[in-house]
């Protein structure tokens, strides 16, 4: 039995909660500076999402603090890569808000857009993950296919 479409039966509408997924990308920064343009002429608020992916990373070493090293090093990057982001949005005078997550990227951005009912995802259409686009698919690619929440793809 398919699930349920959370969508299902709403009436469209100008977003106004507005998930904007961002990697360090010139891509994601683009897509925060056209986000940024709408949510200011929509009187809209962003969410800020960037999510640590260390899956690639290998945790079979014996000495756990290898992994938690990689792991902290990719959390302050992504401190940084937000705080710029909310940094534009206080120039612009946008509500915003900034989330760092841990997990798999294409899920935890559907499941973060579902958990805070936001209206519109925007993302950048290239990211940085080159080997893992190469092998599973852009992130991007996968958001929009499992999500049924309106997307928005910068290039």
């Amino acid at each position: 039995m398919p699930s349920k479409n959370p969508q299902q039966g709403k009436r469209l509408s100008l977003p106004k909660k507005i998930l904007v997924a961002v990697d360090g990308s010139e891509s994601s920064y683009r897509a925060t500076d056209f986000a940024l343009l709408l949510a200011k002429k929509l009187e809209s608020k962003i969410y800020f999402l960037h999510v640590v992916d260390v899956a690639p990373y290998p945790t079979y070493k014996e000495d756990v603090s290898d992994y938690v090293e990689v792991e902290g090093s990719f959390e302050d990057r992504g401190k940084e890569i937000l705080s710029n982001c909310l940094q534009k949005a206080k120039k612009k005078r946008v509500r915003a808000e900034s989330f760092l997550e841990v997990g798999d990227p294409s899920h935890e951005i559907v499941q973060f857009a579902v958990d805070r009912s936001c209206d519109c995802i925007i993302m950048g259409k290239r990211g940085l993950g080159q080997l893992e686009r190469i092998l599973v698919g852009s992130i991007t690619d996968q958001v929009t296919k499992l999500s049924s929440i309106p997307s928005i793809i910068v290039k």
